[in-house]
């Protein structure tokens, strides 16, 4: 087993070092920057309730099955 990597905490903002992590955080970066650029707003915005993010949620959701669904028939 490897030496254990001391975590700075929540306020760490450099590079993890794991190139893995990395990759993913950039995600979340960029897919953060095309809701604001979509929607003008972030995911602090106050205008939903929590039926309204919820709903969001299961919308989100239904479509990831629906692409699952779709890989599911290419592999046959």
């Amino acid at each position: 087993m490897s030496e254990p990597i001391d975590f700075p905490g929540p306020a760490y903002r450099g590079e993890c070092f794991d190139p893995i992590i990395n990759r993913v955080r950039e995600k979340f970066l960029n897919r953060s920057v095309v809701g604001l650029n979509k929607y003008g707003v972030g995911l602090d915005r106050t205008d939903l309730n929590r039926k309204d993010w919820l709903i969001h949620l299961q919308e989100e959701l239904m479509d990831a099955v629906g692409y699952l669904q779709v890989l599911i028939e290419l592999e046959d």
